[in-house]
């Protein structure tokens, strides 16, 4: 209803610019009654919207050709659109007419020069500076920390994958921790850091 209003009052600038006794712009009054009763009877979890014109009318208090008017604006600014449903007719005349109308079914839309203003309402929020500040504190707290780590403790603080393959790589790690403080004994050399 936002959308509406805002591109309605946009419309109406738009045409006072042209005709400066212009009362309405795309919608019209109408057209956003219309609108905002239709939001208001929409049933949400399923999607239906099918009233007749006429409960529309009675709904809102303007005329059949007023709401028909106002719907067919609707539909044409990308608002709304609708379906013509029809039921068969249960024992027609013969060569008499086989279906009758039923109520429309609508659909709430969201018009093409409206998709800008709808992306910004719905994107994620930027990340507040202190937010960010937080994580990367908290990610090289958590660097620091695997740091300290054996190569096994390391593998056991960090894996979440398949057991098979967190096993085989486990016993690589514990290697890596018997190869790494064999370089720091003395090899058959003398010097610091072996031989092998």
């Amino acid at each position: 209803m936002k959308a509406a209003r805002s591109f309605e009052y946009k419309t109406r600038l738009e045409r006072r610019e042209k005709n400066p006794g212009a009362r309405n712009g795309a919608l019209g009054e109408v057209g956003l009654e219309v609108l905002a009763w239709l939001y208001e009877k929409v049933d949400y979890a399923s999607g239906r919207l099918d009233p007749a014109i006429g409960t529309i009318a009675a709904g809102i208090g303007r005329s059949y050709s007023a709401v028909h008017e106002a719907l067919c604006r609707l539909r044409i600014e990308g608002f709304l659109s609708w379906i013509r449903r029809s039921r068969p007719i249960e024992d027609p005349e013969p060569g008499g007419q086989q279906v009758e109308q039923v109520s429309n079914a609508y659909a709430l839309l969201v018009p093409k020069v409206m998709n800008q203003w709808l992306v910004s309402l719905l994107r994620k929020p930027p990340v507040p500076a202190c937010e960010e500040d937080r994580r990367k504190a908290e990610k090289q707290a958590y660097e620091a920390m695997l740091a300290g780590f054996s190569a096994q403790e390391r593998h056991e603080a960090t894996w979440n994958g398949d057991r098979l393959l967190g096993e085989t790589l486990k016993r690589l790690a514990i290697l890596v921790d018997q190869r790494d403080s064999l370089m720091g004994e003395s090899g058959s050399t003398g010097e610091t850091g072996g031989s092998y």
